[in-house]
């Protein structure tokens, strides 16, 4: 056996170790995906909202909670995904300052609400739609809290009170109001 078939095994050896470490790779990268996309799924179990017709020519969607109870939603802002969170106590949709300038909102007047983190001066602004799968509201009014952290919109009573909704059977259910509205 001579010196040269030594470094041959050698040879051979490099390119299937870049294969493996290739392939390794592409396992890690394509688990990092599935990871990421489940953990987005159990923050946002709502992230495309179907719509059903029902009644009266009504759009109504259903939503499932997240895996902390609470419903977070994909919606569209004046043609913008935003992720959104259904907020009962809020009096707007209360938009992080952050997500507001992505979005283009202007600000308008000051207004101080009480807040369950205590007083806060948001910037009055209007939207021109909110949309929630095929259920649209138009010209709902909105406030920019520069105190609001993260990227989660608060659907608030601005808009809620503007379709019917309902908790049941561990979904909640919004129907665009019938035609004539309230």
């Amino acid at each position: 056996m001579g010196t040269g078939e030594g470094v041959n095994v050698v040879r051979r050896g490099i390119p299937a170790a870049l294969m493996l470490i290739g392939v390794w790779t592409a396992v890690l990268v394509g688990l990092t995906y599935l990871g990421d996309t489940w953990l987005t799924r159990q923050q946002n179990p709502n992230l495309s909202v179907e719509t059903r017709v029902v009644g009266d020519n009504q759009q109504e969607v259903s939503l499932a909670p997240n895996r902390n109870g609470h419903y977070v939603l994909t919606v569209e802002i004046n043609g913008h995904e935003v992720v959104a969170m259904i907020d009962t106590g809020a009096t707007d949709v209360s938009i992080p300052l952050s997500v507001a300038e992505r979005i283009g909102l202007e600000r308008g007047p000051t207004v101080r609400y009480q807040t369950a983190g205590g007083l806060v001066d948001n910037h009055i602004t209007w939207l021109d739609r909110v949309s929630v799968g095929g259920i649209e509201v138009r010209d709902v009014r909105g406030s920019i809290n520069p105190r609001l952290s993260g990227d989660k919109v608060l659907l608030g009573m601005s808009f809620l009170t503007e379709v019917e909704f309902a908790q049941q059977s561990g979904q909640l259910h919004m129907r665009s109001l019938p035609a004539g509205g309230r």
